[in-house]
């Protein structure tokens, strides 16, 4: 069992020598870094690269625009590939979603209607990336603010679909379902049995806001007794798989962050436990 959290600049110094107590593993997103067209390794990724020596890492981009109809991007393809040369990630992972079209980015990663043809759009785009990267790809399942009227499937269904077309993996974000469910208004359980779990490499685990009429996804707090429940239930049901803690915005001091990490792996434990003895 491997529970990290997502390491951001202000967390940096905590792993310059080893990792911190309670956490196997980090996750960095180049957007919390500043440094996603960068060439050459400036400081921030000679950090990372410090921090590479004593962890295992994995990057985790919000720019490649998986579901965009924009072609792939040889400036994102060239920075992937700058590093992964520099970092050696454990694993490259973007958004199933698309955030601008005709070269205008937006501020946040919108989903795709989930239908065959979307899905067969999506990964195609998923495989160019990947033949021109070299590596294969984690998507990860974004959060709803409603439901999508083109849909003609479930959305656990169109994300294995387009992990299966695309021979690509899938990061779940448990704490995205529970937002997704509640803004669409399905059981989230749903979600985890109908997902084909043999895609799902990696869970994410973070905090939500609630702004009144529907829950955001903001990284910004503990996760919620409603994540932890679903969390739960997909160890009983599909066993454990590494974790990443995601909270990089309004940070707490570090020790609150091991503190729930710990608390996570406690709780995948005794859930595995129940799962191998029922």
């Amino acid at each position: 069992l491997s529970v990290g959290c997502v390491i951001v600049p202000a967390i940096l110094e905590y792993f310059s020598e080893e990792s911190p107590s309670h956490i196997d593993c980090v996750e960095a997103s180049p957007s919390l870094f500043s440094f996603e067209k960068v060439d050459r390794p400036d400081l921030c990724v000679q950090s990372l690269m410090k921090v590479r020596e004593n962890n295992n890492l994995g990057l985790h981009f919000i720019s490649l625009n998986l579901g965009s109809t924009d072609p792939i991007s040889k400036k994102d393809v060239a920075c992937v590939k700058n590093y992964c040369r520099w970092l050696k990630p454990d694993y490259i992972s973007d958004h199933l979603g698309w955030r601008g079209i005709g070269g205008t980015r937006l501020l946040e990663i919108l989903p795709l209607p989930f239908h065959n043809k979307a899905a067969t759009h999506a990964a195609n785009k998923i495989k160019r990336y990947q033949d021109a990267i070299g590596h294969r790809l984690l998507i990860e399942n974004v959060a709803l603010s409603g439901h999508l009227s083109s849909s003609t499937m479930p959305e656990w269904e169109f994300l294995s679909l387009v992990c299966e077309k695309a021979d690509c993996g899938l990061i779940l974000d448990i704490s995205n379902i529970v937002v997704s469910a509640e803004n669409d208004n399905f059981n989230p359980e749903d979600f985890i049995s109908g997902v084909n779990a043999d895609f799902v490499h990696q869970l994410h685990v973070g905090g939500y806001s609630n702004d009144g009429d529907f829950l955001i996804d903001t990284h910004s707090s503990l996760a919620s007794n409603l994540t932890i429940s679903l969390l739960e239930h997909f160890v009983k049901k599909h066993g454990v798989r590494r974790t990443i803690f995601e909270w990089d915005q309004n940070l707490p001091s570090f020790k609150v962050i091991q503190d729930e990490v710990l608390r996570l792996k406690t709780i995948m434990k005794n859930a595995e436990m129940s799962r191998i003895g029922s």
